[in-house]
Order: structure tokens, then sequence, then C-alpha cells
């Protein structure tokens, strides 16, 4: 699911200049994605992923982009859209909570698979409507005292979400392009931090789709008939999530064995 909505970035997005680059820091964050995808995803998981993304990158990648500040800049942004979560303010509840998950399940009772959504988030939004709509009678009823954010019914947005960072970080090494063939220096220190925010923050969503219970109804535990008899814990995602991290302690440096990705 995650490589097919980047390849529908690539189909429908490329052509700005920076195409290159820009498909070499989505690359590196997917290879990170891989390489931790058995680790569990609190602030330091994300650190970790941002990290090992970080040292997949070309050698000729842009210099702004290996500075020690950037770099350590970028790693602290890996657990930025957690914080945005950490509120009580429901409508950025409602915006940011389901760019983080996909609960594909939810597919079958709305009757839609995953090779004929839309490409595009609201008209994803609108076909899951419809659906719900048609099929009312196969989805669970929804309290709206524990809704009161609105986001029950929604089966989360976590492939679109990095598929439109991947444009906006095209978008913007274009940017960093044009400022320095005729910008200021303040422009283009303005558009490479632009540049890191991006890396920093998309990277957090990928590390997201690499943790499988970002992917599924079952986030914090077993719902539903459970013949298999998995664990119903409520808090076993926040422990797969930073608790086994700490468990094991998995350092950087035990991590970093990854290819650095072609040349650009």
């Amino acid at each position: 699911m995650r490589i097919q909505f980047f390849q529908w970035s690539r189909r429908s997005l490329c052509g700005p200049a920076s195409f290159s680059i820009a498909r070499s820091v989505a690359g590196a964050f997917l290879i990170s994605a891989a390489t931790a995808a058995c680790l569990g995803w609190d602030y330091e998981g994300h650190r970790l992923v941002n990290q090992i993304a970080l040292a997949s990158l070309p050698t000729n990648f842009p210099a702004f982009a290996r500075q020690a500040e950037t770099q350590e800049r970028i790693a602290f942004l890996g657990g930025e859209p957690d914080r945005w979560r950490n509120t009580p303010d429901l409508p950025l509840k409602h915006v940011n909570s389901p760019d983080h998950y996909i609960d594909l399940e939810d597919l079958i009772p709305h009757r839609m698979a995953a090779t004929n959504l839309s490409h595009f988030r609201y008209d994803f939004l609108a076909q899951a409507a419809v659906s719900r709509a048609a099929n009312q009678a196969q989805l669970p009823l929804i309290d709206p005292v524990k809704d009161l954010d609105r986001t029950k019914a929604l089966i989360g947005f976590l492939p679109w979400t990095i598929t439109e960072y991947y444009a906006k970080l095209k978008s913007d090494f274009s940017c960093l392009s044009a400022f320095e063939a005729g910008g200021t220096p303040e422009e283009i220190a303005n558009a490479q931090q632009n540049i890191a925010y991006l890396m920093g923050t998309m990277g957090h969503f990928v590390g997201d789709a690499a943790q499988p219970l970002h992917t599924t109804k079952h986030y914090n535990g077993w719902v539903g008939e459970n013949p298999h008899g998995y664990t119903t814990n409520l808090t076993f995602h926040s422990w797969i999530d930073g608790g086994y991290l700490r468990k094991v302690g998995v350092q950087f440096a035990d991590r970093v064995q990854v290819k650095r990705v072609a040349e650009l």
C-alpha cells in the first residue's frame, strides 16, 4: 500500500527539476522504515528512523542536509506530528490524528478495495462516505460521546499524507534551486530550513507506516471476535511504540546497516 502511493506520486506529480533529489529523500525514508520495521515508534523510535534515513542519503546530496545542526533538527522533528497529538484542541485532533494511520480492515465492510481508491485525499473521503452510507448495517455504531474529534468514522489517511509530503518536498527543492540561482543568502537559508522541516516531519509518517499497528483497527489490542486469543491489553500499542525499544536497548549505531541510494 505504501509503495503503491509513492508510485502514484511519481506518475502524477513528477516534473520539477528537483524530482531526483526529492526521490532520493523519499527513497531514504522508505529504506529507513524497512530497516527499522521491527522497532516501535515513540520519540526515540521516530528519531532513529530519521537518523537512519539521513545516513542512507547519497554522498552528493546537498551539503546543508549533512550539517550536524540540520541533521539534529531533522532527527528532532521525527517526533513533531506526535507532539501535535498531545493537545485537547479538538479541531487539531480532527485534522491530525487520521494522518497517522489507515485501518485496512475497515475497507472490507465499506466494500472498498485498496486497488480502487482515489489517489486524492478528498476524493477518497467522498468514496468512503458514500460506501459508509450504503453499507451502514455492516459497520459498528459510533457513540458521539466517544467521538468528540469526529474521527471514528474515518479509515485513515496515512498513505495520502506521505504522498502529499513528498510533493511538498519536491516543491521546496524547486524553490531552493530558484533562490540559489537568484535569491539572497537569507532566502536560501530559509528555503533550506523549510526542506529540513519537511524531511523531519515526513519521516515521522513513513515511520508510522512501518509500524503494523498503524495499519489496523486492532491498534490498541484485538477488538471483536478473537478466536486466536490475541492480546486485548489497551497498553499494547504504547509498549510496542516505546517499551520494546527500551527493553532491547537498540542504539542508532546498531541499526545503521543500510546501503546508500544511488548517486543523483
